[in-house]
């Protein structure tokens, strides 16, 4: 009788977790196809409108007469919108099949640097200044200069379309100690922290800020800074936000030191 009632609950507890499994696995499949049709509808809305301008800009240009003035310029914003579907895709993959890094000696302060120049121009039309305070000449790293490029930029870009009207990007450097992930001992890290004095985040969105499709723009496809975030976290880094106690909110980039040169 105790071997029968032994064998009884052992076979209940195989049910139990054999219905568990499989509860589980539907659970996982509602989820990836959820995922999925999330995926799909993001796809849809940042390709269709695009592509609507690419059609309506080559059919004016197909009936146009043929020295129309407006010609080139109709092209030339078929051509940008072509570029925006481009980058939509590379958005998606990147995030499901990451590139191979191109690891090398990086000189951050370098990096940084270049970003500012390349954004400075359009933060300056926008009446945005961005101030640097260096506080280190030189900060290096191993990383990929293109990829830690990509970082800076959309983050800049972000900041600066945050702002309303006139305002300020502050960019400050930093060194902190802190626990290697694996357990052994510490590690410096360099701490790049870009200020706005735009109007913050909201509260809803601050905790998810860099989850895919999560976006504070009417028109942005939530993937710049979820982009950003897998970057880092495959240099040994990490992102983190947070709104300013008077205004505006900081993006924080946290990246390790090159050391034992």
């Amino acid at each position: 009788m105790m071997c029968g009632r032994h064998t009884g609950l052992a076979f209940e507890n195989i049910e139990r977790h054999e219905a568990l499994v499989g509860d589980l696995k539907t659970a996982a499949h509602a989820q990836r196809l959820a995922v999925a049709g999330q995926l799909a509808s993001m796809v849809a809305h940042e390709v269709r409108n695009p592509l609507g301008i690419i059609r309506s800009s080559i059919q004016i240009v197909r009936d146009s007469e043929e020295g129309w003035t407006k010609r080139e310029t109709l092209l030339t914003d078929a051509i940008s919108e072509i570029d925006r579907i481009s980058d939509t895709i590379a958005g998606f993959l990147s995030l499901s099949r990451p590139s191979t890094l191109q690891e090398e000696p990086v000189d951050l302060v370098d990096v940084i640097d270049g970003a500012v120049r390349v954004i400075g121009s359009y933060a300056s039309s926008r009446q945005v200044e961005i101030q640097v305070f260096r506080e280190f000449p030189t900060l290096r790293m191993f990383g990929d200069p293109r990829e830690l490029r990509q970082v800076f930029l959309n983050i800049l870009l972000n900041a600066t379309q945050a702002i309303e009207g006139a305002g300020t990007i502050r960019i400050r450097t930093n060194l902190s100690d802190e626990p290697r992930p694996d357990g052994t001992g510490h590690r410096t890290m360099i701490l790049v922290a870009i200020s706005d004095s735009g109007p913050g985040i909201s509260e809803d969105v601050i905790e998810t800020m860099f989850d895919p499709f999560v976006s504070t723009k009417t028109s942005g496809s939530g993937l710049g800074l979820a982009i950003c975030s897998q970057i880092v976290d495959r240099h040994g880094g990490k992102m983190s936000g947070h709104n300013e106690e008077a205004r505006g909110a900081t993006i924080s980039v946290s990246l390790p030191l090159r050391t034992g040169d």
